[in-house]
């Protein structure tokens, strides 16, 4: 990635080619992977939110009329997200790692979901927001 002064993102290096984009969408999530090289400020949220780790998970579906909308749903130790996409739920556990161990997480997504297939492990993560999503040529979402 090439910026300019004015934080305008002037060319992007793929491993096959290289972008000269108008604008540049950040959709890495929690890696926040182009916005954090743009000089942004992270706000951190972990005193009031303690949510700090998820499992994430999948619901098979037999492409079903799907809901176009996300859920949220409160359980236990936190909240989960249930995501439809085309041939599954893209679904995931947030929680406090403080008050509740993966062992315990996975039972109750079991209970709750019996369907579940968790087809890898739990991440950390420090909740928060960047204090400008958008700076120059370059928009963070998610």
């Amino acid at each position: 990635m090439k910026s300019s002064k004015a934080d305008i993102i002037t060319h992007l290096i793929g491993k096959k080619s290289e972008y000269k984009p108008d604008i540049v969408y950040d959709c890495s999530g929690f890696n926040r992977a182009i916005i954090s090289k743009m000089n942004s400020t992270w706000l951190s949220y972990k005193e009031t939110e303690t949510v700090n780790k998820a499992i994430p998970f999948v619901i098979p579906h037999n492409n079903i009329i799907l809901e176009p909308y996300t859920k949220s749903l409160a359980m236990k130790h936190g909240w989960c997200w249930i995501i439809p996409v085309n041939n599954r739920y893209g679904c995931g556990y947030t929680f406090d790692r403080n008050l509740a161990t993966d062992e315990e997480i996975i039972e109750e997504i079991r209970d709750q979901f019996p369907t579940a297939k968790i087809p890898g492990s739990s991440f950390e993560f420090e909740s928060g927001h960047n204090k400008k999503s958008w700076i120059g040529n370059c928009i963070a979402i998610g």
